[in-house]
């Protein structure tokens, strides 16, 4: 009677050994999603399938080329034995194409397989600097800026509507930190100035400015009166002028030569009067009475605010005594 109960116990703990192992179900794979992503990118993924199991790397999942190598996920966390999610880093330099989607259990050492699961794109580029209203002048350094992932880059300077190719401005730059560093070059001035940045590696890939920035010419001053050749009499007032484009600043300071050096005494005319507006300028100028006679006389206005911005009469004007006519 007792063999019995031995038998009964034996076989029941058989069968529930068996039912264990046999509702395990099999290693499958039926998608993942996302099912794209971007080179250079990390994200989370959902893969589904079945006989996931629980525990720290049990269940290891990866994309596969076979032309491109693997792309290994950084960690698994089991969800369900239907579902697992993982975080897969794809690097910059991942190749653009279709992966197979492959899982392996690592406790018995089944693999499985679901091809051309997953797509990863070349890593897109976006222009970041100019990036539309900017004002860059001729001589000027800028810096031109882009995310792309570690692909070399060219970078074209574009015009107008038609986005006409201005120059080349490097036909191949790495992907430095800081981006390239731009002497905004002698073109013609333009409120309609873009730059793309196409990758040398993906040329299908690129970026243009989002909108028009402007390319404007160095500012400038330049002395319209007396620019030469004038004779005014000391004693009376006569209007200094000038002419000026871009932002040379709000104040200038006006000097007067003799020569081509500053009066050591009386030379500065005015500290500071403004520019002016709509580029054009002026400042009458009571000439002293005891102001020294000659014929070779400057004057020379310069920008307070950017000092290496200033202009000096092409020629020499003469300051004469004053004459007094008496009639008869």
């Amino acid at each position: 009677m007792k063999m019995k109960k031995i038998h009964l116990i034996t076989t029941g703990l058989l069968l529930l050994i068996f039912i264990a192992v046999t509702s395990v179900s099999a290693l499958t794979l039926s998608s993942i999603s996302p099912n794209t992503a971007n080179s250079g990118t990390t994200g989370i993924f959902d893969v589904y399938g079945s006989g996931f199991q629980s525990g720290f790397g049990v269940t290891q999942v990866m994309l596969r080329n076979n032309v491109y190598g693997d792309i290994g996920a950084t960690g698994e966390t089991f969800v369900s034995s239907h579902h697992i999610r993982a975080t897969i880093a794809i690097e910059p330099g991942a190749r653009p194409g279709y992966y197979t989607l492959w899982a392996q259990n690592n406790r018995d050492g089944t693999v499985v397989e679901l091809a051309n699961a997953f797509y990863v794109n070349a890593a897109s580029i976006t222009v970041t600097s100019p990036n539309g209203g900017e004002n860059w002048q001729v001589g000027s350094n800028h810096y031109i800026t882009w995310n792309s992932g570690d692909t070399n880059v060219r970078i074209q300077l574009m015009k107008g509507y038609g986005n006409n190719v201005v120059q080349t401005i490097t036909p191949n730059y790495p992907p430095v930190i800081g981006g390239f560093l731009w002497t905004v070059p002698s073109v013609t001035p333009g409120t309609d100035y873009k730059v793309k940045v196409t990758s040398l590696r993906y040329p299908t890939e690129s970026d243009m400015t989002d909108g028009w920035f402007t390319i404007a010419s160095p500012p400038s001053i330049t002395v319209t009166s007396p620019n030469g050749g004038e004779t005014w009499n000391r004693g009376s007032s006569h209007r200094i002028t000038w002419s000026y484009t871009g932002s040379p600043g709000s104040m200038v300071k006006i000097v007067l030569l003799k020569g081509s050096t500053e009066l050591l005494k009386g030379g500065t005319i005015v500290d500071s009067v403004p520019i002016g507006s709509r580029g054009k300028g002026s400042y009458t100028w009571p000439i002293s009475s005891f102001e020294s006679t000659g014929t070779d006389y400057k004057i020379s206005i310069q920008s307070i605010n950017q000092p290496s911005i200033k202009d000096t009469s092409d020629n020499y004007f003469t300051i004469t005594s004053r004459r007094w006519w008496s009639g008869s």
